[in-house]
């Protein structure tokens, strides 16, 4: 149970390290926000796949305020780079990425967040062994008052990025294997990705 006032002393520097986009949203897409929705998450998005025919895919990857177009666009390309490696092909063939970006209103009805005690991080200066001031991490258990968030609208953005491929050589030719350790290695700003266990294989055995 906490009380007011009641000091925690930290055992360690507690760090908030952010994950990059590629760690938040490169995955299969498996969920969508439901609506009403705000924000970003990293359940949301992600790459979907289409095949046309035996050898034509249609390659999707959307997100969900984040990533932006940009960065769809280029997941879509790593994942096909990873599919045509599953598929036993080092190269294939289509234009780049094409981008869209739609917009979506949710209207949130009024709600009230109840009141609670959050802990909330401070720096105390204490007494050394020799006499001298050192500071400790500490948490003060601080009331926050219960609150009505009033009905409003949230505008959010829905990105996504669509690449028809194919094994033929119709189109302009990509070199898998060059996208995927690029990918690996975190040549773009979104971070490294993380490559399929079974495509990651057939790249160090390559």
């Amino acid at each position: 149970m906490k009380f007011p006032n009641t000091l925690l002393v930290s055992a360690s520097c507690l760090m908030a390290i952010a994950c990059s986009p590629a760690e938040r949203f490169y995955q299969p897409q498996t969920a969508v926000p439901e609506k009403p929705w705000s924000g970003t998450s990293g359940k949301w998005g992600g790459y979907s796949e289409r095949k046309l025919s035996d050898d034509k895919l249609e390659i999707q990857f959307t997100g969900y305020n984040q990533p932006a177009p940009s960065g769809c666009a280029y997941f879509c390309k790593v994942r096909a780079a990873e599919r045509s490696v599953l598929d036993g092909h080092w190269y294939f063939y289509g234009a780049e990425p094409s981008t869209t970006q739609n917009i979506q209103e949710s209207n949130f009805p009024t709600r009230v967040i109840p009141g609670r005690y959050e802990d909330v991080p401070t720096v105390e200066w204490v007494k050394g062994p020799n006499g001298q001031a050192e500071p400790i991490n500490v948490f003060q258990a601080v009331w926050i008052p219960p609150q009505t968030i009033p009905a409003h609208a949230e505008v959010n953005t829905v990105n996504s990025a669509r690449m028809t491929i194919n094994y033929e050589g119709h189109g302009k030719k990509h070199d898998a294997a060059a996208i995927l350790r690029a990918a690996e290695g975190g040549a773009q700003k979104v971070g490294k990705v993380k490559i399929d266990p079974q495509v990651e294989a057939q790249l160090k055995a390559r």
